[in-house]
């Protein structure tokens, strides 16, 4: 995934899942905001927004990881933007 580089762009990600299931930002930054963390079965419209950093834009990558709450069957996804 890919977002233009204008400070305060978004966009959407539906999260498609049988299971409930919780998003963690890593590294931990201030720049990228999720507007849900955490979600359950069914169909979720997560918005990820760029917040203004003093960091240079083509230096920000991040990587978000969908992990399943209570099932430790289902491993986890990775998703860098």
């Amino acid at each position: 995934m890919m977002l233009d580089s204008i400070d305060g762009s978004n966009d959407t990600l539906t999260i498609i899942s049988t299971v409930q299931w919780k998003a963690t930002i890593s590294p931990a930054v201030d720049w990228l905001q999720l507007d849900k963390t955490s979600g359950t079965p069914g169909n979720t419209v997560m918005k990820i927004t760029l917040s203004p950093a003093n960091q240079p834009i083509n230096q920000r990558t991040i990587t978000i990881t969908f992990s399943a709450i209570d099932n430790s069957s289902v491993q986890p996804v990775n998703l860098t933007i």
